[in-house]
């Protein structure tokens, strides 16, 4: 087990030189301060040296930061953290590897698998993450993720799906709804944690697709899926199954037509960049989401294909995908794409009521952005410089519920050597396994 600070001090952020609200009311404040109080946000605005804080708060010097929400990940399949650059063997690629090695996973390597992610997330400014969890071979590796989640005290979303070495397999309904029932008791960590269905879709089985989509609706639990045929959509809102409760995820080959029925019907749209060129799914329409008003979020997917957890390159990429694809210089704004990698992502998942925006109220996940590095060195426009610029390794402090996770460049509630040797073993494992089936044929 990584050993996890559960202290979650009153805070003072003081004397910052730019604070990213995303709140609308609120913009950007120039030399201001936060002030966070048992996990909540009590306190935004400018820096007043009246200001009446209490002494025992824990001050954290801003004066060189720029200080914005945590970063949110809509769609991760954190378990395949242990395959990194084993799906970039030519010929094999991803899907074959996921089911080939997923096939030989056990409980524990899905906890590691998790872990590794969670912790590399951490540190890259990414404080929620949706855990599209596609390779649950029995309720145990659901347990074994979900362990991970709460000993890192991560915020995010659970989706319980099906295995990689047979993913026509029902889903666990009995499962899903014992899960459901404890869920605030036994797996929410105090309400950071929420619990979703990796769905299927309506192929190749309609019948079971369609029960299991019912199946999650009548309890309330929000639905994600692949949307990577041609049609797929179409179907879905030809059998009214669209709606802000079914995430979209990749949606590469959707229609204008498509496009609309997502707006018509709320549904959330999730785009993964990095892995949809990858792959060569191609590129998204994300002008056409962009102006239906999509409600979009941003995903790393795999770190298998991505090679790590660099929400700001993913940023940067979906930045200047949309700009090529309207074959149009200023088509986006670097805070547009700044919106959809916090509140909106937020809202994608149900959760910009708690998180997303620097706003009072709201719980405290935020990231602070050291400006002495030298990719940055100074303050000029600030959501242009994080989009084009900035890099994880800039990630200086993290914050997540109002505990501190990370603070001047160093984790601090996390045994990170714990953490690598654990993955390492659990690869090997895993590696080993394959190697001796394969010797056997």
């Amino acid at each position: 087990m990584a050993s996890v600070n559960n202290d979650r001090p009153n805070i003072l952020i003081r004397n910052i030189p730019c604070i990213m609200t995303m709140d609308p009311l609120l913009g950007n404040i120039s030399g201001g301060d936060i002030y966070i109080e048992n996990g909540q946000i009590k306190s935004v605005g400018k820096t007043s040296n009246t200001q009446n804080y209490p002494t025992s708060a824990t001050i954290i010097d801003g004066s060189k930061m720029i200080v914005l929400p945590g970063l949110v990940d809509t769609h991760w399949h954190m378990w395949t953290a242990l395959l990194r650059s084993l799906a970039s063997r030519h010929g094999i690629g991803y899907f074959k590897v996921k089911a080939l090695y997923g096939t030989y996973f056990t409980a524990e390597d899905m906890y590691h698998g998790t872990m590794l992610a969670c912790t590399e997330a951490i540190s890259s400014g990414i404080t929620t993450v949706h855990n599209w969890c596609h390779n649950i071979q029995n309720v145990e590796y659901a347990l074994s993720s979900i362990k991970a989640l709460k000993e890192l005290n991560v915020r995010g979303r659970f989706s319980y799906g099906v295995s990689a070495p047979n993913p026509q397999q029902p889903l666990d309904l009995k499962a899903i709804t014992k899960l459901h029932t404890n869920w605030s008791r036994d797996y929410s960590n105090d309400g950071l944690l929420a619990l979703g269905i990796a769905w299927r879709g309506l192929h190749p089985d309609f019948d079971l697709g369609k029960k299991e989509l019912e199946f999650g609706r009548k309890l309330g639990i929000p639905i994600s899926y692949h949307a990577n045929d041609p049609g797929d959509i179409t179907q879905l809102a030809s059998e009214n199954m669209l709606g802000v409760d079914l995430q979209i995820i990749h949606a590469v080959p959707a229609t204008d037509a498509e496009v609309k029925q997502l707006g018509k019907s709320n549904s959330p749209v999730c785009i993964a960049p990095f892995t949809e060129l990858r792959l060569g799914y191609g590129i998204a329409p994300i002008p056409q989401m962009l102006d239906a008003k999509l409600t979009m979020g941003l995903s790393i997917d795999s770190t298998a294909l991505t090679g790590n957890t660099d929400m700001f390159a993913v940023m940067k990429v979906f930045y200047n995908l949309t700009n090529a694809l309207n074959k149009k210089e200023f088509s986006i704004t670097a805070q547009r794409v700044l919106e959809i990698a916090t509140i909106e992502g937020a809202r994608s998942l149900g959760m910009s009521d708690t998180i997303g925006s620097l706003t009072v109220g709201k719980r405290a996940d935020l990231i602070m952005i050291d400006l002495d590095d030298i990719n940055l060195g100074f303050l000029t426009e600030p959501a242009n410089l994080i989009v084009e610029a900035a890099q994880r390794a800039n990630v200086d402090t993290v914050i997540v519920d109002g505990r501190i996770l990370k603070s001047q460049g160093k984790l601090t509630s996390i045994n990170k050597e714990q953490v690598i040797q654990g993955a390492r073993r659990a690869s090997q494992n895993v590696i080993q396994r394959v190697q001796h089936h394969l010797q056997q044929q």
